[in-house]
């Protein structure tokens, strides 16, 4: 687990930190200083690539998100539902009729994306924007729809699956049809 939300936090404020003591080094000839602030940008370098190696559950989902985005936009059936939690056919067989009867464009975009973690890292929440211009099969294209999605995630046999999906009102918490048009 990583000390911060992030590893920009301690390279900026480390960072900051060396730049100064340098500064204040040479305003003041003292060497010990300039040690510091050096010691300091490799510490910076040792976060980065550190950060780097580390790839947290939630990082993990959020590829999975955008790998999923990838798999629809390709019309890659098997991919999108291998997915979705072997045990709950009903939202699998939910993705297959997806699949068949919406096309998206490649201009899709995932925003807002947040993932967090529950249950001693055996559950999972991700809530995320979609953007995309979709064509619906018997409805033709229908524009540029913004979408808003919660999806709930659980560990099987050590790999994120989902195992429920809800569509949001773009503004607000209500639920949605996956299908259903926006109001």
């Amino acid at each position: 687990m990583w000390f911060s939300e992030d590893a920009l936090t301690p390279i900026f404020l480390l960072g900051s930190l060396g730049v100064v003591l340098a500064f204040v080094s040479i305003a003041q000839q003292k060497m010990k200083l300039m040690a510091v602030a050096v010691l300091l940008g490799i510490a910076c370098g040792a976060i980065y690539v550190i950060e780097q190696r580390i790839v947290t559950d939630g990082e993990i989902i959020e590829r999975q998100i955008h790998e999923l985005a990838e798999e629809f936009h390709q019309n890659d059936l098997p991919a999108v539902v291998a997915h979705f939690s072997p045990q709950n056919k009903l939202l699998q067989g939910v993705a297959t009729t997806a699949v068949a009867m919406v096309d998206i464009d490649e201009d899709y975009r995932i925003t807002d994306l947040q993932v967090t973690t529950k249950a001693e890292n055996t559950l999972a929440e991700s809530h995320f924007r979609a953007n995309v211009t979709t064509t619906v099969t018997g409805y033709g294209n229908v524009g540029r729809q913004p979408t808003r999605w919660r999806v709930n995630w659980q560990k099987v046999a050590g790999e994120w699956k989902i195992i429920e999906v809800k569509r949001l009102q773009v503004v607000g918490d209500q639920e949605m049809g996956i299908l259903d048009k926006q109001q």
